[in-house]
């Protein structure tokens, strides 16, 4: 979907602050021969009264707080091991990485079916990684602090499912779940998910995995989920999850937030490195 820069970021602030994304992200907690799995952990519903018209507003306190502490990564600045840019390459300003202050520069590439995705820093360091996928479709790459404490996560979206990768070490590597399978987030082909967003609570700003319930939604009501990823460097587990409601067309905006890839005011359709399909 094609969100426009300035819309999408206020629409993305008015939910943020009413604590409205949802969703569930997949670390494989549940026995399941999946690499992903869908969390367990619920706390209570938030559900229009009766006869109401309109989802009530839930604010940043009523969200899960982290579970788990966050412990914030040492920053230092990437000095060496710049990747050269290929040439036909993708690339547009990014994120600090790094925390020297300075906008670092990420790129993605396809040489003849094989795809990587790299960061440059303004210091002169990198690194890349391969981009793996069956999907035939546009693939995007997101770079965001999701908690706000380093390292930066990197998403990595096929249109079907997002892998979660972090800029550790001046490396980007996989981020990997308790039994050290690759993390990812589904966008509506799984059974795990339809999105992935950044939500404030009590601890924090904290990313987390959004999902719609196909089953129960109706073309006015809209119900969903919000599972908050405890991170850790390369490692994420699941956290608190969080239900809700949302009544079409009122909340049409919120809804749209819920099948798509943002963080803060950043998402994959304005601020993501987009190579087409």
């Amino acid at each position: 979907m094609s969100i426009h820069r300035t819309t999408s970021g206020l629409l993305l602030a008015a939910a943020l602050s009413a604590g409205l994304l949802a969703g569930c992200s997949s670390d494989g907690s549940d026995a399941s021969p999946s690499t992903t799995a869908a969390p367990t952990t619920t706390v209570a519903s938030t559900t229009s009264a009766p006869g109401s018209t309109t989802a009530p507003a839930t604010t940043a306190a009523d969200l899960p707080a982290s579970t788990t502490a966050t412990t914030a990564a040492p920053q230092q600045a990437c000095t060496s091991g710049a990747p050269a840019i290929p040439s036909g390459a993708v690339q547009k300003p990014i994120v600090d990485v790094d925390g020297d202050g300075k906008a670092d520069v990420g790129f993605i590439h396809d040489a003849g079916g094989t795809v990587t995705v790299g960061i440059v820093t303004a210091a002169g360091g990198g690194a890349t990684a391969a981009f793996d996928s069956a999907s035939p479709v546009t693939r995007t790459m997101l770079v965001a602090n999701a908690d706000e404490r380093g390292p930066a996560e990197i998403f990595l979206d096929d249109g079907r499912l997002v892998q979660l990768d972090a800029f550790v070490g001046c490396k980007i590597v996989p981020v990997t779940n308790p039994q050290g399978q690759p993390y990812e987030f589904g966008l509506g082909f799984t059974d795990v998910g339809t999105g992935v967003g950044c939500i404030d609570t009590p601890g924090g700003r904290r990313l987390a995995g959004l999902d719609i319930d196909q089953k129960t939604s109706t073309d006015t009501t809209v119900h969903w989920t919000s599972t908050v990823v405890e991170l850790d460097g390369a490692k994420a587990k699941n956290g608190k999850t969080t239900k809700g409601t949302y009544a079409r067309p009122a909340d049409d905006a919120k809804v749209q937030l819920l099948s798509s890839v943002t963080c803060g005011t950043l998402t994959a359709a304005t601020d993501g490195i987009t190579l087409e399909g």
